[in-house]
């Protein structure tokens, strides 16, 4: 399926650790090293210890990296998780697919040292003008609970099989639909971040195709 005429302005995937990791200069260095080629602009570089560390007071925010390529791809790494982000900046912006945004992350979980993962998470975040219709045009009918007049704040979470959870939340605003949906899996003993990330990203696109109604499908001009 092609979703290039999708309203699209945020993708977003992240690893979740489960344990914090030492944010220790030369980790770092490392993971700016590693996305350099990409992501060459330097946001954010504070390193230390995430807490009780006898310098807190100096170091301030807590550690963590931030690079980007200025262009609307970003990747961040803190104590607690590693995140890459794709927002779009302008109209006419190029969307990164996915397979950029998960080379990324590989570079950067190696250039970390393989932490273990415990929660892979990714979201999408669509932004439909409101001429094209509103939510209840966009989704089919079986998603909206029974209310009379116009969805301001919709947030609503279900699972999808035994492993993999999915939201969707819709938001109304003045000139547009904020349609946001996001999968994640626990990562399994037997199993790897990248496959389990694989794996959301499948459930993730085929959930969303299926909760469109045709009316949202012309609007986009969806084709296989």
């Amino acid at each position: 399926m092609q979703f290039d005429n999708l309203p699209l302005i945020e993708a977003k995937c992240t690893l979740r650790f489960d344990r914090e990791i030492r944010m220790e200069y030369a980790l770092c260095t490392s993971v700016v090293e590693a996305v350099g080629d990409s992501l060459s602009k330097v946001v954010r570089f504070i390193s230390g210890f995430p807490v009780e560390s006898p310098l807190a007071v100096l170091i301030g925010p807590s550690p963590g990296v931030e690079v980007t390529d200025g262009k609307g791809v970003s990747l961040v790494v803190s104590p607690q998780e590693l995140a890459v982000q794709w927002r779009r900046m302008a109209p006419d912006a190029e969307y990164v697919r996915f397979p950029a945004l998960f080379d990324l992350l590989g570079k950067a979980v190696n250039a970390i040292g393989n932490p273990n993962v415990s929660v892979v998470t990714m979201s999408y975040v669509n932004k439909p003008p409101r001429h094209e219709g509103g939510p209840k045009e966009l989704m089919i009918e079986s998603v909206w609970p029974r209310v009379q007049g116009v969805i301001r704040d919709y947030n609503v979470a279900w699972m999808l099989d035994d492993k993999t959870e999915f939201r969707l939340q819709v938001q109304t605003l003045e000139d547009a639909t904020l349609v946001a949906t996001a999968a994640g899996n626990l990562v399994a003993p037997n199993s790897t971040w990248d496959e389990e990330l694989l794996d959301v990203h499948g459930k993730l696109q085929q959930q969303f195709l299926e909760l469109l109604t045709e009316e949202a499908r012309k609007i986009w001009q969806l084709r296989q």
